[in-house]
């Protein structure tokens, strides 16, 4: 009955026509009309944190920010001085998302023809502060661009394509050798690295070699990768960060004697070293991991049989001013087993995916693309928390005969119940799996002794990751001070 009224619906806090009425004939010209009045009319009464369309000093929402703003900064108009003041403050929901900003921060000067345009993003503007001499990047590096790479004849030796990615195809020759590359379209999280040996760059990316004497390589290099949170704030964009290669090009680095460049090369090799050894750990972890699962011969059984699945629901609207922990399937981490309880939501604003709840030692399981492993073990039930319907929320029927946490450990490392997953995920551009699909899913279900003796030694593995995990995750942290011992 939708067929000719698609497109944008505004979320209203007032009812209008319910086409699930069984009165409601769409085929009746008067009803259809009706319909169509009160979705032009449903504007009155949306529901948004923009503005209030029946109160403009709506202290709640963005449009009374603005306006508030406006007022106290200015008070002479073309249209005469304005002599209202707004004496409440600004309490609206997602206040985070408000900002200010200079003008002149948002119009580009570096053109010889003035546009006067104005930017909704503001150009960032990094300080290097160092004792050092500070150089252009320009001046003292080559910078050369990636190039569009066709797929070639396969014939040759293979060479890894970066810049977009690490997919190898079979060339003729190669176009970069030992080279800094910086991703310069979609800005990675790791847009800085070292490549050793014949590879590709396309262009999405971009080298920096030094060519002067006074700058070595390595300490170039440790340069760009402390400072690649800098780097990624001169990206353009919201959704995917261009490189802005004018302000990078810009960029101005200390140039300390050579001496003190080898020293802090020296000293951050010590911290790659422990780096790669405790990347080293966690390799070795889930390899043994992997095989402990994948040594399960016991006889299986289907999910149905062992399981309950979105056993429990909760309707967030029906106490619209309560606050809830709102997780969604964006909340969970993919393959790291572990998810973030930072999105609060009001009952009244919570979407209708947020139904599912999930009590002690329950098994969130993501539907949408489970191959990436969005999975993550509740120890404890989270108080207030509302789960999207995205996730299969699943619990063993009888801890005698199968442990939760041996469940869970299964969806996470056995490669026989991922290959089952990807069987059943339709292949097109939405690929899930339903609660039926995950009823018929088979898992092997050793004795009880054994579970116990696979969850604990999983535990011991997952106890060494972590650890290891935090101590590569302070080596950044840890090269940029010795960086900033040496400069400041």
């Amino acid at each position: 009955n939708r067929k000719g009224d698609e497109g944008i619906k505004y979320v209203t806090n007032k009812s209008f026509v319910d086409t699930d009425n069984e009165n409601f004939d769409s085929n009746d010209k008067s009803d259809k009309d009706n319909e169509v009045v009160e979705a032009i009319n449903s504007i009155k009464f949306i529901d948004t944190t923009l503005y209030n369309p029946n109160n403009n000093n709506d202290n709640s929402k963005f449009a009374y920010a603005i306006r508030k703003h406006i007022y106290e900064q200015c008070r002479k108009f073309s249209f005469g001085v304005n002599n209202k003041t707004l004496t409440e403050e600004f309490n609206g929901e997602m206040g985070e998302l408000l900002s200010y900003a200079n003008l002149s921060d948002m119009i580009d000067f570096r053109s010889t023809k003035f546009d006067k345009s104005i930017k909704l993003t503001v150009d960032k503007k990094i300080e290097i502060v160092s004792k050092f001499d500070l150089v252009k990047l320009e001046t003292i590096a080559n910078i050369n661009y990636g190039t569009r790479i066709t797929k070639k004849e396969a014939i040759g030796e293979k060479y890894p394509v970066y810049g977009g990615g690490g997919e190898t195809f079979r060339y003729n020759d190669y176009n970069r050798e030992d080279c800094y590359i910086i991703s310069r379209f979609g800005m990675s999280p790791e847009c800085v690295r070292f490549v050793a040996g014949k590879f590709f760059l396309n262009d999405s990316g971009l080298t920096v070699v030094s060519k002067s004497n006074s700058l070595s390589n390595a300490f170039l290099n440790i340069f760009l990768f402390c400072f690649q949170a800098n780097i990624y704030a001169l990206g353009r964009g919201s959704a995917q960060k261009n490189l802005d290669m004018d302000s990078f090009k810009s960029l101005h680095i200390p140039i300390p004697p050579l001496t003190i460049q080898h020293q802090i090369v020296s000293e951050c090799e010590k911290v790659d070293e422990e780096y790669n050894t405790n990347k080293k750990i966690i390799d070795d972890s889930y390899t043994l991991i992997n095989n402990l699962v994948t040594n399960i011969n016991n006889d299986t059984n289907k999910i149905k049989n062992l399981c309950d699945i979105n056993q429990h629901t909760i309707d967030p609207t029906k106490t619209p001013d309560k606050e809830f922990i709102y997780i969604d399937i964006d909340s969970v981490q993919n393959g790291e087993g572990y998810f973030k309880t930072d999105k609060i939501i009001l009952g009244k604003n919570a979407p209708s995916r947020a139904r599912r709840y999930a009590k002690d030692n329950s098994i969130l399981i993501s539907t949408v693309r489970p191959n990436l492993k969005g999975f993550a073990f509740i120890n404890k039930e989270i108080k207030n928390a509302v789960y999207s319907t995205g996730f299969a929320i699943i619990k063993s029927r009888n801890q005698d005969i199968i442990k939760d946490k041996m469940i869970y450990y299964l969806f996470m490392y056995s490669e026989n119940l991922t290959e089952q997953m990807i069987a059943a995920m339709p292949k097109g551009q939405y690929p899930s799996i339903n609660k039926e699909d995950i009823e018929n899913f088979q898992i092997p279900v050793p004795p009880l002794a054994e579970q116990q003796r696979i969850v604990s030694q999983i535990e011991q593995y997952e106890a060494q990751i972590a650890a290891a995990k935090a101590v590569m995750f302070s080596c950044a942290e840890r090269k940029k001070k010795i960086l900033e011992k040496y400069l400041n």
